[in-house]
């Protein structure tokens, strides 16, 4: 049985994507039809951060595997987020098939992390190989993500 809810600050339409950190654990992302992306802390009902991306919907967003303050989200680019450089906006966004059809869906490969792929509207699917930065943990990754989520709580 559920033992326990809790309810989030929501945008104006359906949230498609939810995705928890693998480095931070009460770390989660959404991802939605109004095009905003949200992190939260489990504890705080609202969120920590609304990184901009260009504002089209977004159906999939994640984390980086090995990154501890990199998330991706697929929208008709893939936007790349480093926390550790920008907390308001992509530090990369890379055009995903014709640029005008939306992405469906989006993997990160977890072998392989530089490599991301993603689905569109229309069938298709674009691997995208980004640079060696984003698919190797630098030192003292995962201790910008914890200050930055502390920093972020305390301001709240």
């Amino acid at each position: 049985s559920l033992t326990d809810c809790s309810e989030y600050k929501g945008g104006t339409g359906p949230v498609y994507s939810v995705a928890y950190s693998h480095h931070q654990k009460s770390l989660f992302l959404t991802a939605g039809l109004d095009g905003t992306l949200r992190v939260f802390h489990q504890l705080q009902s609202t969120p920590l951060l609304e990184p901009t991306a260009d504002r089209s919907c977004i159906m999939s967003a994640s984390w980086s595997p090995v990154l501890p303050s990199v998330f991706f989200a697929a929208s008709t680019q893939l936007h790349v987020f480093d926390l550790s450089e920008s907390q308001a906006a992509p530090v990369q966004s890379i055009r995903v098939s014709d640029g005008k059809t939306p992405a469906t869906s989006m993997a990160v490969n977890t072998a392989r992390p530089k490599l991301v792929a993603v689905g569109d509207r229309k069938g298709g699917a674009t691997v995208v190989t980004l640079t060696k930065k984003f698919g190797t943990e630098q030192p003292g990754d995962a201790a910008t993500l914890a200050a930055v989520s502390a920093m972020l709580r305390m301001s709240d």
